[in-house]
């Protein structure tokens, strides 16, 4: 993560969010969620899609074989 002069955002709980679009880029959520990793010293993390905090939907029952699909991911490094 960095913040807007390019920096990275070390050591800090970022905010996380994934939110699943079916059939186009701005189609319907079939599937949100958020997660709430900490930063390395360089401003990285890791997630895992599918195993943070759910808003939207299920994950274990998306239907794949209904795509296409498209993940946005949204990031607040404050």
């Amino acid at each position: 993560a960095r913040d807007a002069g390019g920096d990275p955002v070390a050591n800090t709980t970022v905010g996380v969010q994934f939110q699943l679009h079916q059939s186009t880029a701005g189609g319907t959520v079939v599937y949100a969620e958020t997660h709430s990793p900490t930063t390395n010293d360089l401003g990285l993390f890791t997630v895992e899609v599918g195993s943070g905090t759910p808003g939207t939907g299920t994950f274990s029952v998306i239907d794949w074989s209904a795509g296409p699909y498209f993940l946005e991911v949204g990031l607040d490094p404050a």
